[in-house]
């Protein structure tokens, strides 16, 4: 029983770590395409008004 339990706690940190490293490589290649989005095509934004912030990109 004791050894299963510790069996089953194995299986989920490794699973959790794996997920952790998943999220982590996603996010690089995230933040990579949104850097060669920004590059691509650059954005200014104006706002109008104080009270709605409308934001219209131009």
């Amino acid at each position: 029983m004791k050894d299963e339990l510790k069996q089953r706690f194995d299986e989920i940190v490794e699973t959790i770590n794996s997920r952790d490293s998943f999220l982590e490589e996603f996010d690089e290649i995230f933040n990579a395409l949104v850097e060669k989005i920004e590059v691509l095509v650059p954005t200014h934004f104006v706002f109008l008004g104080v009270h709605n912030q409308v934001c219209i990109p131009i």
